[in-house]
């Protein structure tokens, strides 16, 4: 094995492609007939003066020259293994020899691995070559987590590469309230090929089984997908069956749903759902590095959010290393995806007893100041929630690593007149964190998300 080749296996293959040639890497002296000449080659004639030594001597005599074409199969596998994608592509294109090595596919197999740490499984797919290059070479820009682009709601798409296709998969939030259970997984579209080394696209949502779909790669951070088959979204008896099939995969439980306030909120979400018709925008979402010292690691958290349910955030640092900021995945008619929910600033550090918790107009009093203790040299403190404090009946330790002051956002129906509240941000541990809003009375409780995408 050779950075991530199976040097044994492309060489095996290798010499079944000589011996199909009978033997030979092509004319001694000449590339195949009416193939455009290969400019390497690799002299062995000398040029010295009679005072060379007897070695170089001999080498003169015999006079021999060999080119690049002349090499054994083997070596030129060995080369090619070196070479990335669109270097063999390039090499391909000087002669035929080089053509018909780049047709070897277990080079491409290989080269998957090497280039994008994808494993082509033996056996279950047509062409290696095929599959790389209609594939997974021209479909490398979807890998990675996307946001749809869905008015209010946003959303959460990751795009890999597994069992011989791609496919796209939404994650959902766990059902309400159960902030602390994994995401939900739910697949979307695939890209693959058919026995016959066509490319297929299909959705897969609906309830008529995978159809047809466009997907159009915009650039490195955009793309679209488009259903062709809009009345495979259509279920089959009616639209209430519809609406109420929608429910169930939206929130795992249509009985929270009966209240009227609740029930306005969903049935206008699923109308717009449906106006997009299965066409979707998606933006890349990229992950915040790692901060060294940092009192929770930046990353992906699910978060309490009332009468809208659980709700994705992405926890971040600014660059001045001491503001926290949560900017919303999936969002709400009232603060919508992709603006922040709430900010803190790790200079005002709060240090309470349980008395000073438990009412929240002492709360809401308290004076921000400024505090020269690192945040990660706080002490563990203990934590109360406020008396009259709605927190949805979620799990809350009592105690916390740290309690600094921030603000959160609030706004009416379709983001009008929004502000900022003050609140305090409380860290629990590296994967959980509260926000309490004073003015609102109410607490949001949040989990990193530990689910496999990233």
């Amino acid at each position: 094995m050779m950075g991530g080749f199976n040097l044994r296996e492309i060489m095996d293959s290798a010499r079944t492609f000589r011996n199909q040639r009978g033997g030979g890497g092509g004319d001694k002296n000449s590339p195949p007939p009416g193939s455009p000449p290969c400019s390497s080659s690799y002299s062995t004639s000398s040029s010295s003066s009679s005072s060379s030594s007897p070695s170089s001597s001999l080498l003169s005599a015999s006079k021999t020259r060999m080119t690049v074409v002349q090499l054994p199969p083997e070596i030129l596998a060995h080369v090619f293994s070196f070479l990335s994608g669109r270097d063999i592509c390039s090499a391909a294109l000087t002669c035929k020899l080089f053509h018909e090595m780049s047709r070897i596919d277990r080079l491409w197999q290989d080269m998957a691995f090497k280039e994008f740490g994808i494993v082509l499984p033996p056996g279950q797919i047509p062409s290696y070559m095929q599959m790389y290059a209609h594939v997974i070479y021209k479909y490398r820009h979807l890998y990675g987590l996307w946001q749809p682009d869905i008015t209010h709601y946003g959303g959460l798409v990751q795009v890999k590469f597994e069992e011989g296709k791609i496919v796209a998969y939404e994650w959902r939030v766990p059902c309400d309230p159960n902030y602390l259970d994994p995401l939900r997984r739910k697949e979307i579209f695939s890209i693959g090929l058919s026995n016959d080394g066509q490319v297929r696209h299909l959705c897969l949502g609906g309830f008529r089984g995978p159809h047809k779909c466009q997907i159009s790669v915009r650039s490195s951070s955009n793309f679209c997908s488009k259903c062709d088959v809009q009345e495979s979204h259509t279920h089959p008896q009616s639209t209430d069956e519809e609406y109420r099939e929608w429910l169930r995969e939206e929130t795992c439980n249509i009985s929270r749903f009966f209240h009227p306030q609740n029930q306005s909120l969903s049935f206008f979400k699923f109308l717009l759902f449906k106006q997009y018709k299965c066409c979707y925008e998606y933006n890349r979402l990229s992950i915040p590095r790692p901060r060294p010292q940092a009192i929770i690691q930046p990353g992906i958290f699910k978060g309490t959010y009332g009468d809208h349910g659980l709700e994705l955030v992405m926890l971040a640092y600014e660059e001045d290393g001491y503001t926290v900021k949560a900017k919303k995945i999936t969002g709400d008619q009232n603060v919508p995806a992709n603006k922040v929910t709430f900010r803190a600033d790790l200079r005002y550090s709060l240090i309470l007893n349980e008395q000073q918790q438990m009412d929240m107009d002492m709360l809401v009093a308290m004076r921000r100041s400024s505090s020269s203790v690192l945040p990660e040299n706080l002490p563990a403190q203990p934590f109360l929630l406020p008396q009259n404090c709605m927190e949805r009946g979620v799990y809350v330790p009592n105690q916390c690593k740290a309690r600094f002051s921030g603000f959160g956002q609030i706004a009416g129906y379709g983001f009008t007149n929004s502000s900022y509240t003050p609140g305090h941000w409380i860290v629990f541990s590296e994967d959980l964190f509260g926000f309490l809003w004073l003015s609102l009375q109410s607490f949001s409780m949040y989990h990193r998300v530990k689910d496999p995408i990233y």
